[in-house]
């Protein structure tokens, strides 16, 4: 940070704290994919470290992931790490973690805004409005796209500077930046990032031979450390790829959340974006929100009325095409359909985020002229023109809630009274309610004082945001339930790696709905392999997978536990013919059918199977049999397991779609089962490297600039 700027820095921080106090007071606890969607691999994460493993592969979700292929979890994260090592995921972690990165996407905005040569003033202002607009306001819950949102001010910063200054410490921090966006953030921002740099190339780039030569032989450097920084992420990813049931571009009936034309209300009236109904066309509560402060909107009508720079033509150009992408229809449907990698992005709103980030670039010129008195468009004719266009809307909305005798306010204030009204309110009761509060900021604005604007401007801004977060946040961010209840409720799932009883899987533990309500599934908690039904918060499968829960194959096989010895063989060529009486069953595809495959072994008082450690990453049991047979286990087949049957290696063959098998011969055996991803260890321990270099030189580079 530069020294100057530390107040503003520090500003930024308090500020963000108290906008977002229902999260910094532990009140009430984040909702939604925040605890159902991302929390659960992030938890086990944790749960694994702090049990000296390294998680490479879930055993628990769904029978089975392998965590470091997982583009939504986070693994190769180093903020997961950090949290995990400093002490585990909580829900109170998650309100922490939510926190820090609004708090970073203002300093990053900050940063890259001044970067800019936009006034420290417009840039503070620009930081806060990023930090606590509709992006972290209504995707709250959507953990890697606000951890995306957060570093990608940073990312963009490093570009411009290699662009404008090829040098070699600035690819370093450009391949820094990037490759912790990449590992960070969700994949659809990953695309958005590649066509943002793409785009911004060829417009920005000095076209001399030298200096071009320059720039392209920097970037090719950069390029290259970011794969090094990034090998582990990107291999795991490309190898698990063609084996994901999401391994296709999406047809149009299968793209949805759109950013709804008419959600372009929420810029001026951030409130109405909870509304239910078609008018939003049904689109998620989370992806309506385009709002960014009412001091930003005024700046972008006068932006959009006055003389541009080349950089706001840049960034107005950005914006326009990433919230077309956004709005879906025909545009956007082409766009999608052949414009490379567009066509994986299923949440299309996601492209509202990159919209709304150029948008408040553009503005910052415009607001760093008024501060400098540079300003030629007249500010108070467009709050003229908003207070004209908010009382039209908000005399309608009484009107009609006159005409429905609909009340405004809650019928009782009772805990019911307040659930029923948040769960039923009316757009016009939105509108009204946002009417009361825009109108007196927006009469304050008129008054503005040469000699006081910014901090004029500042108060109204927090203000602004303060009672926006305040109104959406019950909507969006958080329920109703504190903190301390909902960590209360997360403590009575099992710690550590207990091992678990040989049942059937119907007979594993449930949980209280409240529980799987607020976390998902209980089975990716209950360190019981095997699940009743699919957890349908944690949207990763193999197709395998998919096919196996599809097929209702899950309600034979739960009658089984989660490793058997197979009763019956039975060879399949399409389809599997599963019936009720075949839980004990291992069907397996005919091309994996040898003349040494053993039989199915009848039901046998004499033999057992003993588990002797169940634990991510590994399966040890002892077996004893007086004939041969086939041991089943209910762990999705993947190409990194790896078998022994008295430490000798042994054929691991898929089965039931999705399992996997081993036959083992007569006697007693200790049989081990392990998931070993060599190259992927090999290629962590390479990123680990790199980093730690680059850190090195960072560190000596910033020393002699000191001395110097």
């Amino acid at each position: 940070m530069v020294k100057n700027y530390f107040k503003y820095y520090c500003w930024l921080a308090v500020l963000i704290i108290i906008i977002y106090w229902p999260v910094s007071t532990f009140l009430f606890a984040m909702k939604n994919d925040a605890l159902a969607g991302y929390f659960p691999a992030k938890y086990f994460i944790a749960e694994s470290i702090h049990n000296n493993i390294i998680p490479w592969w879930n055993p628990y979700i769904n029978y089975g992931y392998p965590m470091h292929a997982d583009l939504t979890s986070s693994f190769w994260s180093p903020f997961t790490w950090i949290f995990s090592l400093l002490g585990g995921y909580t829900v109170y972690t998650v309100h922490l973690e939510y926190l820090l990165y609004c708090i970073l996407a203002a300093w990053g905005m900050f940063s890259l805004s001044a970067r800019l040569k936009q006034n420290s003033k417009a840039a503070f202002v620009i930081a806060l409005c990023y930090a606590c607009g509709g992006i972290f306001t209504g995707n709250a819950q959507h953990t890697n796209w606000i951890c995306g949102a957060a570093i990608l001010p940073f990312v963009l910063s490093a570009y411009l500077n290699i662009i404008e200054e090829p040098r070699f410490k600035n690819a370093v921090s450009l391949a820094l930046w990037t490759a912790l966006f990449i590992v960070s953030a969700h994949p659809y921002l990953i695309i958005s990032l590649f066509y943002i740099t793409l785009i911004l190339f060829f417009v920005l780039s000095d076209k001399s031979p030298a200096v071009f030569q320059k720039t392209i032989i920097q970037l090719v450097f950069s390029v290259v450390l970011i794969l090094l920084l990034t090998s582990g992420y990107l291999f795991s990813a490309l190898e698990l790829f063609p084996y994901l049931s999401r391994s296709q571009s999406l047809s149009a009936a299968q793209v949805s959340n759109h950013f709804p034309i008419v959600s372009v209300i929420s810029a001026l009236l951030p409130f109405t974006s909870v509304s239910p109904g078609e008018l939003f066309q049904h689109t998620d509560l989370g992806m309506r929100n385009a709002y960014m402060g009412i001091v930003i909107l005024i700046f972008f009508i006068a932006t959009l009325v006055s003389k541009k720079n080349y950089y706001q033509k840049i960034f107005f150009t950005a914006a326009a095409c990433f919230f077309i992408l956004s709005f879906g229809g025909i545009i956007s449907r082409f766009l999608t359909h052949y414009i490379p990698l567009l066509g994986f992005v299923r949440l299309i709103s996601v492209f509202r985020l990159p919209g709304i980030f150029f948008l408040l670039l553009a503005c910052g010129y415009s607001l760093s002229d008024f501060f400098e008195g540079k300003l030629t468009i007249k500010i108070n004719k467009i709050i003229t023109g908003l207070l004209i266009f908010i009382g039209l809307l908000f005399s309608y909305s009484v009107f009609s809630l006159l005409k429905s005798h609909d009340s405004l306010l809650p019928v009782s204030f009772d805990k019911r009274g307040i659930k029923d009204w948040i769960e039923n309110i009316s757009l016009s009761k939105t509108i009204v309610i946002q009417s009361v509060i825009q109108i007196p900021l927006l009469l304050v604005l008129l008054r503005t004082k040469t000699q006081h604007k910014f901090t004029l401007i500042s108060v109204v801004c927090f203000i602004d945001l303060f009672l926006a977060v305040s109104l959406n946040a019950p909507f969006t961010i958080v329920g109703q339930k504190s903190v301390k209840a909902t960590q209360e409720l997360l403590n009575t799932a099992p710690k550590g790696f207990p091992l678990p009883e040989l049942k059937p899987i119907i007979k594993n533990t449930t949980a209280d709905p409240a529980f799987e309500k607020s976390f998902g599934n209980w089975s990716m908690y209950s360190k019981e392999i095997g699940t009743l039904t699919k957890a349908k918060t944690y949207p990763n499968l193999f197709k395998s997978n998919q096919q196996y829960f599809s097929s209702g194959l899950n309600n034979i096989f739960i009658h089984s536990s989660f490793l058997y010895k197979a009763q019956q063989i039975i060879f399949y060529s399409d389809s599997i013919p599963a019936s009720a009486k075949d839980s004990f069953t291992c069907f397996v595809n005919i091309h994996y059918r040898t003349n040494d495959f053993p039989p199915g072994s009848a039901p046998d008082s004499s033999s057992s199977i003993k588990l002797i450690k169940v634990e991510p990453n590994q399966i040890s049991i002892e077996s004893a049999s007086k004939d041969d047979y086939v041991l089943v286990i209910k762990q999705n087949y993947y190409k990194y397991w790896e078998a022994t049957v008295d430490g000798n290696k042994t054929n691991l063959i898929p089965c039931n779609y999705t399992f996997m098998c081993v036959p083992v011969s007569k006697g007693e055996h200790s049989i081990n089962l392990s998931y070993e991803p060599g190259i992927i260890k090999k290629l962590g321990l390479l990123n680990m490297v790199v980093l730690l270099l680059l850190f090195v030189y960072k560190i000596n580079t910033a020393l002699k600039r000191k001395t110097i």
